[in-house]
C-alpha cells in the first residue's frame, strides 16, 4: 500500500512538472492565449460562474463574481504582454456599472469603468525580469448585485471572453503609453467576440 501511494504521489508532481513545461513551450510556439465561453471556463479562470448562452443571440458569455482570476503559470515574463478583456457591466442605470481594477501579482496594472453594452478593455501585462515565468491576473469589481429570482449569486461583470498576447512594443496601447495605475481606453464595441 506504500508503494501505491508513493507512485501516485509521484504520478501527481509528475504531472504538475509536466503541465508547468507544456504551458511554457505552448507560450514560445503560440505567444497568444484565448479563452471563450462556448463550454464553461477552464481552470486557469477562477471567479467565475458556468457559461451561459442567449437564446435570442446565441452569444456565450460567463458573469464574474466581485473578483476573477487569471492563472498563467508559463508566461514568458522578459516582454510585456497585453490582456483584452470583452466585458459588460450590463446595469439598467449607466451610472450603476462598475469600475475594474487590474492587478498583475498583487500590483494596480489600472482601473477602467465598464458600461452597459459590450466593449473591449485592453491592458498591459509589464515584463518582470524578478519573475522569468507566469503571472497571476486579479481582477475586482468595484460593485456586485444578486439578481434575485431564486438566483442567489453576487455578480460582477459578464464577459464573452478574454486574449493574452505579446505586445510589440513596451508598455504602448492604442498609441499611448500606459504606465501602473493609469485607467486604459477602451479598443472599441464588438458585435462578436474577437470577430
Amino acid at each position: 500500500m506504500t508503494k501505491a501511494v508513493g507512485r501516485a504521489l509521484a504520478a501527481a508532481v509528475l504531472a504538475g512538472l509536466l503541465g508547468a513545461a507544456f504551458m511554457a513551450f505552448w507560450f514560445v510556439v503560440h505567444p497568444r492565449l484565448d479563452i471563450g465561453f462556448e463550454t464553461d471556463p477552464p481552470r486557469l479562470l477562477g471567479g467565475i460562474y458556468p457559461a451561459e448562452r442567449d437564446p435570442a443571440t446565441g452569444l456565450t458569455f460567463a458573469w464574474s463574481g466581485q473578483e476573477l482570476a487569471l492563472r498563467i503559470p508559463g508566461l514568458d515574463r522578459s516582454v510585456d504582454w497585453t490582456l483584452e478583456l470583452r466585458v459588460r457591466g450590463a446595469r439598467q442605470a449607466a451610472g450603476d456599472n462598475p469600475t475594474l481594477s487590474f492587478f498583475g501579482d498583487g500590483v494596480l496594472l489600472a482601473t477602467a469603468p465598464t458600461h452597459t453594452d459590450f466593449e473591449s478593455i485592453s491592458v498591459v501585462v509589464p515584463a518582470s525580469p524578478a519573475r522569468p515565468r507566469g503571472v497571476v491576473i486579479v481582477i475586482q469589481s468595484s460593485a456586485t448585485f444578486v439578481p434575485g429570482s431564486g438566483d442567489p449569486r453576487s455578480l460582477g461583470v459578464i464577459s464573452t471572453g478574454c486574449r493574452s498576447r505579446r505586445t510589440a512594443s513596451r508598455s504602448h496601447l492604442d498609441g499611448r503609453s500606459l504606465g501602473p495605475r493609469s485607467a486604459p481606453r477602451c479598443s472599441g464595441r464588438r458585435s462578436r467576440c474577437w470577430a
